[in-house]
């Protein structure tokens, strides 16, 4: 995924939010994190808790009018948040191609990424991947909260682990906060 693919992602979970949140994303950090419950509902999408296999933590039955998304009752609170995003992403971003779960054209790869490439076929599970963060924690969000952090925790105890408080903030884990930051160049 190039970085235009990336902005194009980054304005779709952001104008979600928006509308989602009345303009107001903001507001959802002091209580723990982006609701994506809410954005599920806002959307139209039925969130469905079930027992899954392990390695099917969500999956998504979607068509054009509709969405539901069965995830497993048993993952753990930031995990199924991250879980939610996705399937939340695979949901808008296919809607975005017509309804088709297909690869997207070989403009969005780099010029050395073959056709037949391992990395073609899953190009949705990155973007997905990319919304969820995009969604869980936006840059502008996320950006203030950095410098925030360093503002005002970094200079009274240089132990500090940053990159825990800021996932503990955005309610994710700290891989995917670590991940994120290392994305935006911010790490």
């Amino acid at each position: 995924m190039n970085k235009r693919r990336q902005k194009q992602i980054e304005r779709i979970a952001l104008t979600i939010l928006r509308n989602c949140f009345s303009g107001n994303p903001e507001k959802l950090l002091v209580s723990g994190g982006i609701d994506v419950k809410k954005v599920a509902s806002y959307l139209g999408i039925e969130l469905v808790p079930q027992e899954l296999k392990d390695d099917f933590p969500a999956e998504a039955s979607l068509n054009t009018t509709i969405g539901k998304i069965n995830h497993n009752a048993k993952d753990g609170l930031r995990r199924y948040r991250f879980m939610v995003a996705q399937e939340i992403g695979r949901y808008v971003l296919d809607r975005q191609h017509q309804g088709k779960f297909e690869n997207l054209p070989l403009r969005y790869f780099s010029i050395f990424t073959a056709n037949d490439s391992p990395i073609n076929e899953d190009v949705q599970e990155r973007e997905a991947n990319a919304f969820a963060a995009a969604l869980l924690m936006p840059r502008d969000l996320l950006i203030d909260a950095v410098k925030k952090a360093y503002q005002s925790r970094m200079s009274e105890n240089e132990n500090y682990d940053i990159i825990q408080a800021l996932a503990d903030q955005f309610d994710v884990s700290k891989l995917a906060m670590s991940t994120r930051l290392t994305n935006l160049d911010l790490a």
